[in-house]
């Protein structure tokens, strides 16, 4: 078979565990939080994810593809950084802006080459975000 399924009453889902135990429960999860500090480091998710896109070059971070990394859903991704106080469109803004200031302030590269770079199909693309982010045109930032 391609995979098994068990069915039941969903009814139970909202019956009380007969055998629940908060302090167990509490105990547990500081037990999860101390392994996923022995795996993953002392990183919160946003700065593991800055780190990631950061990384990456030449296309645009994809949320699927970085909750994929810490093997999470794209929908816990997001419900996480929520908690955090950041969704992850602000993230790649932040870091998409600290790259192209980077690029255009100590490299020679060209308009053209930065939005390729941060993964821009078009120039004018890049143009727009960047005056969005800064105020200022790439060209008149470089200035």
């Amino acid at each position: 078979m391609p995979y098994n399924q068990i069915l039941f009453d969903e009814r139970y889902l909202d019956l009380p565990l007969p055998l629940a135990n908060p302090l167990t429960r509490e105990l547990l999860e500081e037990q999860c939080k101390l392994q996923e500090i022995a795996l993953f480091g002392q990183n919160t998710l946003v700065e593991k994810i800055r780190q990631i896109i950061q990384c990456i070059e030449n296309e645009m971070p994809n949320l699927d593809k970085i909750a994929q990394m810490h093997f999470i859903t794209a929908r816990t991704m997001r419900r996480k950084l929520k908690e955090q106080g950041v969704t992850f469109q602000q993230l790649v803004n932040e870091e998409q802006s600290k790259k192209a200031r980077h690029y255009l302030l100590t490299t020679e590269f060209n308009i053209e080459q930065i939005s390729t770079r941060l993964g821009y199909s078009e120039s004018a693309s890049f143009i727009h975000a960047f005056k969005r982010w800064t105020g200022k045109t790439p060209k008149y930032y470089r200035a």
